[in-house]
This record gives structure tokens, C-alpha cells and sequence, in this order.
């Protein structure tokens, strides 16, 4: 039974500190926690998640939290320090835990969160490439501040106020219920924020072993945050480049090559030379769906080669015509696509062997923003200039969707705009490697 309890200990202290040391996976949102905002006017969780991200955001800076945990000098300890370094900007981070000597959990591990993926250190020297966890609706980087539930067992998170050493404070609460063959796990972790930044204090958390007719502390421990903000140009230029804990970068054109699509397959090239006054851009990786039916082939990932492990600047979606026809009927059948809208543009260009269709238009921020003198813009059109860029490209059976992901702020993708969109559509070319 002990075996089985410290595996749970491990699970409930990666919700609560080290957010590394298990298993990883995204969570469907049919397994994500619950929200209860109560009736205090405290925030939801994900507003939670979204606000932090806000503090986090400061251009020219990364966030540095140490965090110390305290648990009981048991085999079940998972005492000692892990450090996190965030840009929020670029959506990376890394971290590094030092467990104490006495820890017989965790291990010293590094691990980066870079281009979607996570790239862990383990103390043989092995690194491994896993997806990092994700919940609440926010990057993998803001889940590795804030703490995930579980990837197993029953959980829910609420938000309340309390106190954390004398100063009110908001609770992200976290409680879930773990079954062994034996009985049960009860944990409860209770994360303090900062009321205004939601940056976190402190973690104090519980696990209850359940055999029926008694319960026993299995642990009971709290850890310490200290955060400040550094220099971004004061770490080394390669902090979060996951080559720099021995990551080899494999091909990730051998996705493509490795499957037969039953349709031609274009792409960007490896690497795209800058086109213009746009960047140049690299390949970062090729993305399958896992879900079944008719969808999209594979999703290409473009980024800057200036900073290829920061966000991708330039997605395309790869179908058959057959099976985007199907999808855009059965989806028009419930709403109109977003270029449908009368406020877009559609311009229609030439291309060797295809077309393809540049569509110019505005956000739903846009759109739906009031006019200068406070009335409603959405009975017109808004003034200002296009601020969303979407580009459709057939060639034969082949269908691409090409989207400029990123925001309106600085994070905006150089990509984004009509030239943009028809830089891309024009680089297109087929892959040699297969079909």
C-alpha cells in the first residue's frame, strides 16, 4: 500500500509545486475542474489564469520564482527548491528542481518549455521530448505557475479570498479524490495569489489516506514562492533553448515523410528565406489530429528563424478538398465562417497550378468594439484599417488554410496582413519527401 501512496503523494505534490515531476498531458475540457466564483465578486479561475498572464507580460523581462517546499522527513518527502524562469512574451520557460537530500521522489531535473513542447533533464542525461500540461484555457507556461490537476482521478478548483502571513489574499483551491486498489487519496491544495497580480505567495496542501474505518496523514506540506523580475538580456542568449540541456532537434519534415496522405502535400520548405521585408521562417513542427472523422491532414507550424522556440508566426492547415467541403457545409449549416461577414475583403490571385484566396477583415475585438462616441459599431463596418489576414489555397485535391496566430499587442505576427497572407500562398511548393 505504501508503494501505491507515495505515486498518489507524487501526483498531488506536481498540482501543488513541482509541476514536472509526472506524467504530462492536456486536458479535454470535460476533464478540467470546475469553477465556482461564489458570491464574494472573486474572480473565476480562468480569469485567474488570464490575469496572471497580463502580469507576467512585461517586454524586456523575465519572471523568476523560487519556490521552497517543506514536507515530512518520510519516504513520502518531497522536500527541497525548484526555480522557473518565464517570458511570458515568447511563451517559454524553464525549470529546475534540486529536491533534498533526504527526497525520495523527485529527482534533479531541467526541463524548457519551448515551441508547445516540453524538454526534460533527467539526472541519467537523458532528455525527453512530452507535451506540457495545460488547463483553464492558458499556455503551458501559466499552468506551470499555477499548478494543473491531476492526470488522473476527480478534481475541481474553486477561487476564494483568504489570508496568507496577515495579508488578504485570492485561493486558487484545489481538491480530487485519487483511487488505489485499497482504498483512496483526499487532496486539497490551497494556492495564495497576490489580490492584485495573482502572482503566488504560498501553497499549502493535504493528502489523506483512506482505508475505510480510519484516515492518515499521508503528508502535509507548504511551499514558499519568491518572485521578482530580471533582465531578459541578463540570461544567457540560449536559457530556453532546449539544446542547451542536450536536446538533438530531430526532423520534423520525418512526420510528413512517414505517412501516406493520399494527397499532394505542400509546404514552406524546411526553411523559407526571407521574403521581402517579412522574416524568414522555420519549420517547427507538424501537428496530426488525434480526434476521428474528417478534419484536416496535418498542421504545419511555422516560426521566425530569429526565434524559433518562441510562438509559431504562421500555421497552415493541410485537407483534402472533399473533406474541407464537407466541414465548411456541415459548419455553414450552424454559423457563417467569420470571412463571410460583410465587413471582409476576398481577393482571389493566380498561382502555378492553383489559386488562392486572401481574405481581409477584423477581429470579433474589432468588430464588436463601441465607436468613438460610445454607440454600437456593429450595425457598420469599422474604420479603421483590416486587422485579420486568413488565406485559402487549392491546388487540386489539395486545400490549405493559412492563419498569422497572435494578437493584436506586440505579439502580433509580422505575418498578418494582406502581403503576408500572399507571401505564404505564393511560397507554397509541393513536398518532395512523400504524399
Amino acid at each position: 500500500m505504501r508503494a501505491i501512496w507515495v505515486r498518489l503523494c507524487t501526483i498531488v505534490v506536481v498540482i501543488g509545486i513541482l509541476t514536472t515531476g509526472c506524467g504530462t498531458a492536456t486536458l479535454p475540457a470535460s476533464e478540467q475542474a470546475d469553477t465556482n466564483i461564489g458570491e464574494t465578486g472573486v474572480p473565476t479561475v480562468e480569469e485567474v489564469y488570464r490575469g496572471l498572464e497580463q502580469t507576467l507580460k512585461r517586454p524586456g523581462y523575465v519572471f523568476h520564482s523560487t519556490i521552497g517546499s517543506e514536507m515530512p522527513a518520510d519516504p513520502s518527502s518531497a522536500s527541497g527548491t525548484n526555480q522557473i524562469w518565464i517570458n511570458a512574451e515568447r511563451d517559454v520557460a524553464r525549470e529546475e528542481i534540486s529536491p533534498s537530500p533526504a527526497n525520495r521522489i523527485f529527482m534533479k531535473s531541467t526541463s524548457i518549455i519551448a515551441n508547445g513542447k516540453q524538454y526534460r533533464l533527467d539526472p541519467h542525461g537523458e532528455v525527453s521530448e512530452l507535451e506540457p500540461i495545460r488547463c483553464h484555457g492558458a499556455s503551458a507556461v501559466i499552468s506551470l505557475v499555477l499548478g494543473c490537476p491531476g492526470p488522473i482521478g476527480q478534481w475541481t478548483t474553486t477561487v476564494e479570498t483568504g489570508r496568507y502571513d496577515g495579508k488578504p489574499t485570492i485561493v486558487l483551491v484545489t481538491s480530487g479524490t485519487v483511487e488505489g486498489p485499497d482504498g483512496r487519496a483526499n487532496s486539497t491544495g490551497r494556492r495564495h495569489l497576490e489580490t492584485d497580480t495573482y502572482l503566488p505567495i504560498a501553497l499549502e496542501h493535504d493528502v489523506m489516506e483512506d482505508h475505510g474505518e480510519t484516515k492518515t496523514t499521508v503528508s502535509r506540506g507548504t511551499g514558499v514562492f519568491t518572485n521578482e523580475f530580471v533582465p531578459a538580456d541578463s540570461l544567457p542568449g540560449n536559457f530556453f533553448d532546449p539544446a542547451s540541456i542536450g536536446y538533438v532537434e530531430h526532423d520534423p519534415a520525418d512526420q510528413l515523410r512517414a505517412t501516406h496522405w493520399g494527397i499532394p502535400v505542400y509546404w514552406l520548405d524546411q526553411l523559407l528565406d526571407r521574403t521581402g521585408d517579412l522574416p524568414p521562417l522555420i519549420l517547427g513542427s507538424v501537428e496530426v489530429p488525434d480526434y476521428p472523422g474528417p478534419g484536416y491532414q496535418f498542421n504545419l507550424n511555422y516560426h521566425s528563424a530569429d526565434d524559433p522556440y518562441g510562438p509559431p508566426v504562421l500555421t497552415i492547415e493541410e485537407w483534402s478538398q472533399a473533406d474541407w467541403d464537407a466541414n465548411d457545409a456541415k459548419n455553414r449549416a450552424k454559423m457563417p465562417p467569420s470571412w463571410e461577414n460583410p465587413c471582409w475583403e476576398r481577393e482571389v490571385i493566380e498561382l502555378t497550378d492553383g489559386r488562392a484566396t486572401i481574405f481581409s477583415g477584423f477581429t470579433l475585438e474589432t468588430l464588436h468594439a463601441p465607436a468613438p462616441d460610445g454607440s454600437s459599431s456593429e450595425a457598420a463596418c469599422p474604420k479603421q484599417p483590416h486587422d485579420q489576414f486568413i488565406a485559402q489555397v487549392e491546388f487540386g485535391p489539395t486545400f490549405l488554410f493559412i492563419q498569422a496566430p497572435g494578437g493584436l499587442d506586440q505579439n502580433r505576427s509580422p505575418y498578418d496582413t494582406r502581403e503576408g497572407m500572399e507571401a505564404a500562398a505564393r511560397a507554397l511548393r509541393p513536398f518532395k519527401g512523400g504524399s
